[in-house]
């Protein structure tokens, strides 16, 4: 058995003023985060290479860069010595990733020291073997790649049409505009303060469901924006029986007015727009009161809202084939790549 630094070289990369930084540049620049920190004209990689980040929360990510880039300070990049195969590294030093992490060292700025990744055992295989491997698994990256596309398009295509549905000139006189308050009951808080992971009933808060419970209390569906936080005005959707969280405005709309097409609207309408606060933002049941909806007939409403659960429907089919993949090359990757 090897280790990492009996096959590979880390070096580190150069630091780029922002001033060389341009935003219809060619080449991304890759630094401590998972992110690009920009795009210049100018590059010190190849591309298809193998980069771990250095520094930041995000020291000990790896990625693989198709194309060429420049590698700031705090990037590592990382190069195979002879006879061994860059995909075969990548999918090994990625399979070790979470490893890194955990070995951050440093309070302010974490960092992750080059020795960490050298030292990590590596299997004796040759070259043939490596690359029979790398094959396997990047049949799986690839489809991956294809369906992370097709989200994309996807998801671009709908809020294209979101957006076309959904808006109407202020003289139309085939809508009648209501304020949002006109069209609930009430708008508040949830009660719950529930974190835990077991129980019957699905606790929901800024994100989603985020804890279970043994109580509830709703049973209606009902829209829920979130209240305060990094989230806050992000829109979402609770049916059956459930409760939810303090952090988050329930939106008790009344009978008559179609609860998805309102909520398809306030998605488009950007709520967190609403938000104040620079720490802990904040939107109130107050801010939504007030928010204009333009009413169609009842018939346009349904067919509004038709397209769009088509759309909606194929984009949560693709996240979860998308998921189920990502666990399926995860499976793979850890039998293949565990050595006794």
């Amino acid at each position: 058995m090897k280790t990492l630094g009996d096959v590979i070289k880390i070096e580190t990369g150069e630091q780029l003023n922002k001033s060389d930084m341009l935003p219809d540049a060619e080449h991304p620049v890759v630094n401590g985060g998972i992110d690009f920190s920009g795009y210049t004209d100018k590059y010190n990689s190849e591309a298809n290479t193998i980069t771990i980040s250095q520094g930041g929360a995000s020291a000990g990510y790896v990625n693989w860069l198709n194309q060429k880039f420049w590698a700031g300070a705090h990037c590592y990049v990382v190069t195979p010595l002879p006879n061994n195969d860059e995909r075969f590294l990548y999918h090994f030093i990625k399979s070790r990733e979470y490893n890194f992490m955990k070995n951050q060292q440093g309070a302010g700025i974490p960092s992750l020291n080059r020795s960490e990744v050298y030292k990590i055992e590596f299997p004796d295989y040759d070259y043939s073997k490596q690359k029979e491997i790398a094959e396997i698994l990047d049949s799986f990256t690839s489809l991956i790649t294809n369906l992370e596309t097709e989200l994309a398009s996807r998801q671009k295509q709908y809020e294209y049409y979101r957006n076309k549905l959904l808006s109407f000139n202020e003289n139309d006189e085939t809508v009648e505009w209501k304020t949002l308050g006109d069209l609930c009951t009430s708008i508040s808080s949830g009660r719950s303060t529930s974190r835990e992971t077991e129980g019957k009933y699905p606790v929901y808060g800024s994100t989603g469901i985020i804890a279970y419970s043994e109580n509830y209390s709703y049973t209606n569906t009902n829209i829920l924006v979130a209240r305060v936080g990094a989230n806050a005005g992000y829109v979402h959707k609770a049916e059956g029986e459930y409760d939810v969280t303090d952090n988050t405005l329930v939106l008790r709309l009344k009978g008559q007015y179609m609860l998805e097409y309102t909520y398809y609207y306030l998605i488009e309408h950007n709520i967190s727009q609403y938000a104040k606060g620079g720490g802990q933002p904040l939107v109130t049941g107050k801010d939504l009161k007030v928010i204009l909806i333009p009413i169609p007939s009842l018939h346009r409403q349904q067919e509004i809202v038709s397209s769009l659960d088509t759309f909606e429907s194929l984009i949560s089919n693709i996240k979860q084939e998308l998921d189920a993949r990502k666990k399926q090359y995860e499976y793979y990757r850890e039998k293949l790549l565990t050595f006794e």
